[in-house]
């Protein structure tokens, strides 16, 4: 075995060893959702899809037209610098449907599987020149090593080397997340390895045969070879081949739809198109050492071979792995987009029960014999072929497959080219470049005999004239039989879609109302019971819904998103196929926008707003922020209930969020609501009055209102407005006014009874004191006594009821020093007047406890206390206050023998008309009006859980007493 055979093995030794050590790593599922997420790792990925490019046809191309690869290279990745207008509006369609490759755009823009075929097999058979390349640049490299003559033994060993690795990389590549990181990661180590191979060849050669950089400058000069590079020759078809090129590869849609960083191309704006520039660097370095050394070698393989020829075997080996490495990537990634590409057109169409496999096993396999058959037909081509350049292979290849340029242009921006235009335009242009360029490349040049023309020799070294005018015959066909042929509505609806300055719109489908696990139980009937399983739960948890989730516009979010699915894994026709027997639709034709996503999506879709649309979606807003915000409930709804629209005030009133109720039925909310709102809806009657809800936690009324939309619009905005509004605080109120008054009217009543009781009672104590005087009986006495006392009771009674009738509102309460038990003695002698089950109120509270405080509102305060403590309390019970002392403040408690408060409810007894009593027995503003009092004389109130009944406890400031009543105060005190 020669010494550059060793080379060579040492060379496949290398790469393999690295290959299972970049795999071991992979198979960390952390290490590889870190490095996806990496942007570099994406971008790298992108870069494999260029094979041998970089390694060798750029280093021929150089040598052929100067500074036109340069060109080349910057127009490839000039499509990401105008990422705004090209790249995003493409990546949201993407992203949107979950398109696997170009194929399925064109399917789903063109609505028609045929031309889906005819892009598929266009796609393959352009491709097959650049797949050639790959392994015959290996092929070339172990002929001028090894020195091994036979062609089929040189070719048959390049494929095992490339096609093997091509395989062993896409095994594994399926639907999961992880399957597709390890296989982005491995396409990303592949190029940085090569590049790195590629800068280590050009600096170790640039030393070795000119000493450095200078020395390279030098030489360059002095043999004129600086000013020969000048030359821009075939410059301007070079950049409109590499730039249309760069849009319709179906290798850079595969990896596209396979990263999860696509998304946000900011960084490829520009690390992809420095990466292109690292890449181009060493072309002219690689040039001027195969010339400087004057070896007769290809200029293609200047930069695999040379290091050999210079006796570099390090270099030569590490040359060698990566000219492999650039090759397996290429091919790669070409045999997965062609694989998925046929998969998805031509094999998938056809089958359409997956009951008896399994779908994902199915697919896997499909894809691998796909992937194998590429190779296959590779290898045979590649023993076929005549021409010896991989420079004319790639440029043939690149004229053939931008041929689908003018689909994709039309799908993006003009709507009015139809199936019929671009099928005869890819047709015409296929067969053109089939004739005049990629026969040439099996049986060299040949004459073309054209009718008034005469014989015309065509060959691949007239590309860039082929180029022109097969593009333009490709354009003027589709675009003539376009003008003259008509396209039906279907195709008119997703040609609108499809257009950049589009936003995409789910449409409003009617539906059949089902759950999801009813969804799950069609999918099964098609899919097999494991697949529907599987996919039914990774949308749930993708959506984050209920798995008993029934709201018709959560069904269509799950149809569109199964859909999404099924198409990036089988592809557009299959995966629409499927979901329409699954989840059929009920009516034909175009069908309103679905709004509920339309809001969601509008967001995110901002930033392609400009103009006057811009200013359009800020009116939208702003008109939604209005409705959002009213202070009335508000809920549109469809023609067949389904609700649109529901905003704040309708999740305060009915206790029901929005986010169950958008998209539900009217039947399907909450009870009361359901019946209640469902009635109304149905109802020829556009105003309800006074409606009673019955809710459990607190009594509720509304007014409803309806308005029936009936005019044209009506499908895009719905078909009737429901308003409610909560009138129970305005109810309660009046209620409660009403019974005020009717206490005033009692108030001033008593008020003149107590003045007419008053002189009566006073006469009788004035007779019992004189009676109690001038008796000698001590009988007599004694009943004397007992009147005084009963006519002292009277009098104090009196006396509150007197002073509890005067008004005493918040604005004109006069603040004085009193003791603390004034309040409390006039509330238990007003109670006491009212039979009240037997209950008894006691209280011993010292009377030099001294608050500041109105009189007639603490009176009011320790009434509601003591009546709310006798309501709670059982039969026969006692109540009781207990004031105490603590530093500045004065502390009172009620205290019944009641059930308690329960703790869920504690934070709302302070609430405006919230009450536990029953319907008639209370309104709920006693506590309200208590802690306003309170608050308002600067205290406290709270609620204090006992073990056997429930305490009200009050906090007040404590005012010290002057004089003798501090004195008092403090002997208390000690």
């Amino acid at each position: 075995m020669n010494p550059a055979s060793i080379e060579i093995l040492l060379a496949l030794l290398v790469l393999l060893i690295l290959f299972m050590g970049v795999r071991a790593v992979l198979a960390r599922e952390r290490i590889t959702s870190r490095l996806t997420a990496f942007p570099l790792t994406h971008n790298l990925a992108l870069l494999s899809m260029l094979g041998v490019i970089p390694f060798a046809v750029a280093v021929e191309m150089g040598g052929r037209y100067g500074m036109g690869v340069v060109l080349a290279m910057f127009a490839f990745g000039v499509i990401y610098l105008l990422v705004p207008v090209i790249l995003a509006p493409i990546q949201i369609l993407a992203r949107t449907r979950r398109f696997a490759g170009i194929a399925d755009i064109l399917v789903y823009r063109f609505r028609s599987i045929w031309f889906g075929k005819l892009a598929s097999v266009g796609a393959a058979l352009t491709l097959l020149p650049f797949a050639m390349a790959q392994i015959i640049a290996i092929a070339f490299i172990f002929d001028e090593y090894a020195g091994i003559q036979d062609r089929l033994t040189t070719t048959l060993f390049a494929a095992a080397a490339v096609g093997g690795a091509s395989l062993w990389i896409s095994w594994h590549e399926g639907k999961s997340t992880k399957t597709q990181g390890v296989f982005l990661a491995t396409l990303s180590f592949l190029s940085l390895f090569a590049l790195i191979a590629l800068a280590v060849t050009t600096v170790a050669l640039v030393y070795e045969v000119f000493n450095g950089v200078q020395g390279l400058s030098r030489w360059a000069e002095s043999t004129g070879q600086n000013q020969v590079v000048q030359r821009y020759e075939k410059g301007y078809a070079l950049i409109t081949l590499f730039f249309l090129a760069s849009m319709v590869l179906p290798q850079l849609f595969s990896l596209r739809a396979k990263s999860s960083t696509y998304q946000d191309m900011r960084y490829s704006s520009w690390l992809f198109p420095l990466l292109l520039f690292l890449a181009s660097v060493p072309v002219f370095p690689l040039v001027w050492s195969g010339l400087a050394v004057e070896g007769e070698i290809p200029l293609q393989l200047y930069g695999a071979v040379l290091p050999g020829l210079l006796d570099l075997p390090v270099i030569s080996v590490i040359a060698i792995a990566g000219a492999l490495a650039a090759a397996a990537g290429g091919f790669t990634c070409l045999s997965v987009a062609l694989s998925e590409s046929i998969v998805n057109t031509i094999f998938q169409p056809h089958q359409q029960d997956f009951t008896q496999k399994n779908l994902y096993r199915w697919l896997r396999s499909r894809k691998r014999i796909a992937a194998a058959g590429v190779l296959v037909v590779s290898v045979g081509a590649a023993l076929l072929l005549r021409s010896q350049s991989l420079t004319d292979m790639v440029l043939v290849s690149f004229v053939g497959v931008v041929q689908l340029s003018p689909a994709l242009l039309a799908t993006f921006y003009f709507s009015r080219i139809n199936r019929k235009g671009v099928t005869a335009g890819l047709a015409v242009g296929l067969t053109a470049w089939t004739a005049t360029l990629f026969l040439p490349l099996f049986i060299g040049n040949w004459d073309m005999v054209i009718p008034g023309l005469g014989a015309i020799s065509v060959g691949v070294e007239g590309w860039h004239h082929m180029l022109y005018e097969i593009l333009f015959l490709n354009f003027a066909t589709c675009l003539i039989v376009s003008l003259f042929t008509k396209t039906d509505q279907e195709e008119k609806r997703y040609a609108d879609e499809c257009l950049v300055d589009s936003v995409p719109l789910p449409q409003r489908v009617d539906i059949q109302e089902c759950s999801l696990t009813e969804v799950e139980r069609r999918l099964s009937s098609v899919l097999g019971a494991e697949v529907a399983r599987e996919e039914i739960a990774k949308i749930v948890r993708e959506l984050q819904l209920n798995p008993s989730e029934t709201r018709p516009q959560a069904i269509r979010v799950v149809r569109d998103r199964l859909m999404a699915n099924l198409c990036s894994q089988i592809g557009v026709y299959a995966g629409q196929s499927i979901v329409e027997r699954t989840i059929p639709l009920l009516s034909g034709g175009k069908e309103p926008d679905d709004l509920l996503i339309f809001e969601r999506l509008l967001p995110n879709s901002s930033g392609q707003l400009s103009g006057l649309s811009a200013e359009l979606n800020r009116l939208r807003l702003h008109h939604r922020t209005t409705l959002e915000n009213l202070p009335v409930g508000v809920c549109s709804l469809d023609t067949d209930g389904e609700v649109l629209f529901w905003n704040n005030a309708m999740e305060s009133i009915t206790g029901v969020s929005g986010d169950k109720t958008n998209g539900a039925l009217l039947r399907q909310l909450p009870e009361p609501w359901a019946t209640l709102l469902s009635d109304f809806s149905a109802s020829d009657d556009t105003r309800r009055s006074t409606l009673k809800v019955p809710r459990q936690d607190r009594e509720q009324w509304c007014n409803l209102y309806k308005t029936v939309i009936d005019i044209e619009p009506s499908q895009l905005l719905g078909s009737q407005v429901l308003l409610a509004e909560d009138i129970t605080e305005p109810l309660l109120l009046n209620r409660e006014l009403i019974h005020t008054e009717r206490l005033a009217s009692v108030g001033r009543l008593a008020a003149g009874v107590a003045h007419e009781i008053g002189n009566p009672v006073t006469g009788i104590a004035c007779l019992a004191q004189d009676i109690g005087r001038d008796a000698k009986d001590s009988e007599v006495r004694k009943s004397a006594s007992m009147i005084l006392e009963q006519t002292g009771r009277i009098t104090d009674i009196v006396r509150s009821l007197t002073s509890f009738s005067r008004r005493s509102d918040q604005a004109d309460a006069k603040f004085t020093s009193l003791p603390i038990k004034a309040p409390v003695k006039s509330a238990i002698n007003l109670l006491t007047l009212q039979q009240r089950n037997g209950i008894t109120f006691a209280s011993d509270i010292d009377d030099h406890i001294m608050v500041e405080g109105d009189l007639h509102q603490l009176t009011q305060v320790f009434l509601n206390l003591l009546t709310n403590a006798s309501d709670a309390s059982p039969e026969q019970g006692v109540v009781s206050v207990a004031v105490e002392q603590q530093d500045e403040s004065v502390i009172a408690r009620v205290i019944d023998q009641g059930d308690g408060i329960p703790e869920a409810i504690r934070d709302k007894v302070f609430e405006p008309f919230f009450t536990t009593k029953d319907t008639g027995e209370g309104t709920g503003l006693g506590l309200s009006l208590v802690y306003d009092i309170i608050r308002n004389h600067n205290g406290e109130i709270r609620v204090v859980s006992l073990d056997g009944g429930n305490c009200m406890e009050v906090k007040l400031p404590l005012v010290l007493a002057t004089g003798s009543q501090q004195g008092k105060t403090s002997r208390l005190e000690n």
